[in-house]
């Protein structure tokens, strides 16, 4: 199968990438088959955007956006990974592992640590991504970080670390709030 013009991948901070907004939009309603709500895309935004681009066109688009996080009780700008994309007609050729390659770049030059929610474990697992063996929380209160427990989530969170650091991971992480998906 001829795999067309070559990719290339460019790292943009979210107010760099707003003219390519309306694209990566359609993009992202094709790849999560019209599963990408309102709240996804604003939880997409606010950081970095990798966008992978063939003859002009995005193909492939990551986001990756700091939150502040209780980490084992310490407080924690942590790395989090959104909407991670690839034209439909272009999955299967290795065009995914490629963005997570660069996104993963980006994660450990700019977080000790950094997390995504996935039921593709084994994909990430791949790119060096680790599950996540902890307890996640979300925070009911941002001023007291009074939380609830978030047990359903855990086993779909998997976190990076920088290379050469701890790969224990953490034990228990507590999120803020946010609309749509807390994780």
């Amino acid at each position: 199968m001829p795999s067309g013009p070559e990719i290339q991948f460019l790292s943009l901070s979210d107010f760099e990438s707003r003219t390519h907004h309306a694209q990566i939009r359609i993009l992202l309603d094709a790849a999560f088959e019209g599963d990408f709500s309102d709240a996804d895309w604003q939880n997409s935004c606010g950081g970095w955007r990798i966008l992978g681009f063939q003859g002009g066109r995005i193909v492939a688009h990551a986001a990756l956006i700091g939150r502040s996080m209780l980490i084992d009780g310490q407080w924690a700008e942590v790395g989090y990974v959104e909407a991670i994309a690839v034209d439909p007609e272009l999955q299967g050729r290795g065009i995914g592992l490629r963005i997570i390659a660069a996104v993963n770049q980006l994660a450990t030059a700019n977080f000790e640590l950094s997390m995504l929610s996935t039921d593709e474990h084994e994909f990430y697992a791949r790119t060096g991504w680790m599950r996540f063996t902890g307890q996640s929380f979300v925070a009911q209160d941002v001023f007291t970080w009074d939380s609830q427990r978030t047990a359903d989530e855990d086993d779909s969170l998997m976190f990076l670390t920088r290379p050469g650091e701890s790969t224990a991971g953490p034990l228990q992480v507590v999120c803020q709030p946010r609309a749509g998906d807390a994780w």
